[in-house]
């Protein structure tokens, strides 16, 4: 369970890592909440976003 200031940080994390893998395209490879916000809790999962793969789709 987590309290909503929490999952807003998670919200705003994922929108700036969809803004960077806009701006930075191919050069964009991953991101990590544990990077991110320091008072994130290393026992807690973390959350990583990595750029798409277009090989991956099923377009």
């Amino acid at each position: 369970m987590a309290e909503p200031t929490v999952l807003r940080r998670i919200a705003s994390h994922l929108a700036q890592s969809a803004d960077e893998i806009e701006r930075l395209g191919e050069s964009f490879d991953h991101s990590h909440l544990q990077r991110e916000w320091p008072e994130w809790q290393k026992e807690d999962a973390d959350v990583v976003v990595s750029r798409p793969n277009p090989l991956c789709h099923d377009d």
